[in-house]
């Protein structure tokens, strides 16, 4: 059985440039090694459908992002947020 992991980089230097991107691929290597299909998606330019449609059909979901004086970014609140209406 395929297991899916989310991974959401909540950075806003991109999934590409960030720290956070790279702490989420050391997260990714052991479940990608063991069969698992990660997808990641980038908080500042996610489409709000696919976010919650990849949240829904997600075994796991891992958040990577900064924290800036103790709080997340604010885009990346917005999205959970975001979630958080869709559920109710």
């Amino acid at each position: 059985m395929n297991r899916d992991a989310l991974v959401l980089i909540g950075s806003p230097k991109g999934i590409e440039k960030s720290a956070s991107a790279r702490v989420s691929l050391v997260l990714t290597e052991p479940l990608e090694t063991a069969g698992w299909s990660v997808k990641r998606l980038w908080l500042y330019d996610a489409d709000e459908d696919e976010l919650l449609t990849s949240i829904l059909s997600a075994d796991l979901i891992i958040l990577s992002s900064p924290l800036y004086f103790d709080s997340l970014p604010a885009p990346v609140i917005r999205r959970m947020e975001v979630v958080v209406e869709e559920r109710r």
